[in-house]
Order: structure tokens, then sequence, then C-alpha cells
């Protein structure tokens, strides 16, 4: 028999407490996600295993929560970061599928950079096909001129790689002469 000693005891009993103190702070009603996290609520969630993000994202379904677009966007940028760092791979094309037509231009912008990330060199039609949908939303332009969103979206292109994805980002890039000169400032670097 193992024996185990008081102050062991006292420390196990205190760091479960912790923890589901935390998890409950989380996964419990007092969460709002529908506005900016807390620091301790955005420590704990870039701190969460795989499952811990699952269990997360299921009882926010539950909760009526079903899509990306329903957490503040502070949020919404965490997701898309867990995501990078290869957590929730069941979920991660879902929610980067949502994050490319997202509200806010920041989160579209992550969605692109984080698919060129995870599908580099694969020159993955699907998501060269979604990228250039997203390059093409009229949300990405301001004034007649394409905003830094647009950018990312051509270097994720670069990063997928394949013939589909460097025509695919030719032909947007020629679209505005600033994403022109950014495509092809990207192709010199090769050289």
């Amino acid at each position: 028999m193992v024996k185990i000693s008081n102050s062991k005891i006292l420390m196990i009993v205190t760091l479960t407490c912790l923890l589901f103190t935390s998890v409950a702070s989380i996964a419990g009603e007092p969460l709002d996600i529908t506005v900016q996290p807390s620091k301790a609520e955005w420590q704990h969630f870039n701190k969460m295993n795989q499952a811990q993000l699952s269990k997360l994202w299921q009882f926010q379904v539950g909760r009526g929560h079903k899509s990306l677009g329903d957490w503040a966007w502070q949020w919404r940028l965490g997701w898309i970061r867990q995501c990078l760092g290869g957590a929730l791979p069941k979920l991660c094309p879902e929610i980067l599928q949502q994050g490319l037509t997202d509200e806010a231009m920041v989160v579209r912008a992550e969605a692109a950079t984080a698919l060129g990330v995870i599908y580099r060199g694969q020159a993955n039609e699907r998501i060269i096909k979604n990228l250039a949908k997203s390059f093409m939303d009229p949300r990405n332009v301001r004034r007649g001129s394409p905003l830094f969103v647009c950018d990312r979206i051509l270097a994720a292109l670069r990063n997928i790689g394949g013939e589909l994805a460097d025509e695919t980002a030719t032909r947007l890039a020629n679209k505005h002469p600033s994403t022109a000169a950014y495509w092809a400032k990207m192709q010199k670097q090769d050289l």
C-alpha cells in the first residue's frame, strides 16, 4: 500500500478544487461568450487541452451558440489560434471556414493565415477555393482599395502551393495594383 502524506493530500485537494473552479468559471453560467474574455478566462482558455476545448465548444452549442460568430471577436481569434496550434482536429475545419466569412476583418485575416500554415504545401483545392471566395468578399475592400486581409489571403495561397493556388493568387492579385505589387514581391522572394 502506498502511503501519502497529509501535505500531499492537501496539495492534491487544493489543485483539484482550483481545477474545478477554473473549469466551472469557463463552462458554467457566469461565462458570457458575447463579451471580451476576462484575463483569467483568457489564460485558462489558452491552457485548455483538446478535450476541455471540445467540451467548452459543445457546452456553448448546447446553450444555443452554434457558430463562431456567436462569440465575441476576441474569443473567435482565440479559437482560430487554438486551431493553428493543432487543437480540435474535428472542429477546426468548420471553425476556420466560419472564420473566413466572419464579420470582423481581423478574424477573416487570422483564419486565412491559419489555413495557409495548416495546409502548407498541400495544394488543397477546397481550401484554395474557400480562400478565393473570401478574397472576393466586398468587406475586404474600402474606398476601392483592398485591405490587409487580401494580402493575408495571397500569402496563405502561396503557402498552400501548387499550380491551382498560384494561378488563383495571380488572378486575384491582378484585380488591384496594390495586391499585384504584393504578389510580385512574394514571387521575387523565391528567387
